[in-house]
């Protein structure tokens, strides 16, 4: 019995030597000493994620655990790191905070609303007349032509005059008079009658659709007025230049190179196509059986494929270089209605040009807003609170408008819309 106990004893001094030997033999735990997280500010658009970068110091600390939390996981929620704004507010406190020893760091979070559209007055009393002047002071008669250049500068066609207004606002006459009528001629001496339309190409010339003096005018850089295509009288034929007989002429559009002007003929249904070197006038699409109903803005994309706005048969329809015509968006009933394709209701569309984006926006006058045409044919309200005429500036969901008589895009993305009955010159721009 002794024995068996001796050798009980002996085995027990052996372990508890191994078990010292294994005790100096592990790596001493090293503690955490500090926290460190950047950013220490973030500042994120509603919607957003980022991620935050955490140091557990020392860098051989054995625990490296971090516990996240928020201040305000309604406004800022936070998960290993990842903090994610979920509405505006704050700023919230993302907090860092090490398992081991408890210390911690800290990010301030403050979470701000998308830029949203809003809509400003650019130039315009809201009462009509002549007056070069800046911003609200100038007046405008009659506007309904309207395009953009590279340096945001807008030309604006009136009753008898071509103007040109600042980015800040500033108004000037380019050319006309204010007896009206039909005259070609240096700037001053030159006459329109209700410019509808006006396009502008790469070298800087302005193409007006004198709607009142059924004809195409071509406008040069030093201001000297020509007719591109039609003489003043109303008609209905082909031909070279002033040979040819057109309609009222309510839009023009270029082609991607340049070389040929596309313009709606309100009067005969159809979109003549103008040879700019040579004033060769033909028709592209419309008049007769296949007639369009009233058509009056116009846009060409990089395909060369043209939208025109039909006034009277409230919709949105597209042209292929051949002529063939098809239709956008709009049921052909005058109406409102956010939906897709026919689908879709319109009111006397005026006007359309197409976005960075493809959309296409459809100055919708009937309805007192703009439209959107998404490249799949959803139709939706950009601006204006639709079928509520009036006069209010704001977020673009709540803006007002009254009887919208042109639109163009610039070469930026802000947006232009001319009003006609209390002239003025609006902007819609994200900010």
């Amino acid at each position: 019995m002794k024995k068996w106990m001796r050798r009980i004893a002996a085995a027990a001094i052996a372990l508890a030597a191994m078990t010292a030997s294994c005790d100096d033999d592990a790596p001493a735990l090293v503690g955490v000493a500090g926290v460190t997280l950047q950013p220490a500010s973030l500042e994120l658009v509603e919607g957003a994620d980022s991620a935050l970068v955490v140091a557990v110091l020392p860098a051989d600390a054995t625990d490296k655990t971090v516990e996240w939390s928020s201040s305000d996981s309604a406004v800022v929620a936070v998960a290993n790191g990842k903090v994610s704004a979920l509405k505006a507010g704050g700023p919230v406190t993302i907090t860092a905070t090490a398992r081991d020893g408890g210390f911690a760091a800290t990010c301030a979070v403050t979470v701000v609303l998308p830029p949203g559209l809003k809509v400003s007055t650019l130039a315009g009393s809201g009462m009509p007349g002549h007056v070069d002047a800046a911003g609200t002071a100038a007046r405008f008669a009659d506007p309904q032509g309207i395009v953009a250049d590279a340096t945001g500068k807008v030309y604006v066609g009136e009753s008898a005059w071509l103007r040109a207004v600042s980015p800040s606002g500033a108004v000037t006459t380019v050319a006309g008079g204010g007896s009206g009528g039909y005259a070609d001629g240096a700037a001053p001496a030159a006459r329109f009658t209700d410019v509808a339309g006006l396009a502008l190409d790469a070298a800087g010339n302005l193409y007006a659709a004198d709607y009142g003096n059924y004809c195409v005018r071509k406008i040069s850089p030093s201001g000297a007025v020509t007719t591109l295509a039609g003489n003043g009288a109303a008609g209905f034929a082909e031909g070279s230049g002033t040979n040819a007989r057109m309609g009222a002429v309510a839009g023009v559009a270029l082609s991607p190179s340049g070389e040929i002007l596309y313009a709606t003929d309100l009067t005969n249904g159809c979109v003549w196509k103008v040879v700019i070197a040579t004033g060769m006038t033909t028709v592209l699409a419309g008049a007769g059986e296949v007639g369009l109903s009233g058509p009056r803005g116009i846009c060409c994309d990089a395909a060369g494929n043209l939208y025109v706005t039909e006034y009277f048969g409230h919709r949105v329809c597209k042209i292929a270089p051949s002529g063939a015509i098809s239709a956008v968006a709009g049921s052909g009933t005058n109406g409102f209605r956010d939906a897709t394709g026919a689908s879709a209701m319109f009111s006397y569309p005026v006007n359309v040009v197409i976005d960075a984006s493809g959309n296409l926006l459809v100055a919708d006058s009937g309805n007192h807003c703009i439209r959107r045409i998404t490249p799949s044919g959803e139709v939706s309200a950009l601006a204006g609170l639709p079928r509520q005429k009036g006069y209010l500036d704001g977020p673009a969901g709540s803006a007002r408008f009254e009887s919208i008589s042109g639109m163009t895009v610039a070469p930026d993305g802000i947006i232009y819309v001319l009003e006609r009955s209390k002239p003025r010159l609006r902007r819609i721009a994200f900010e």
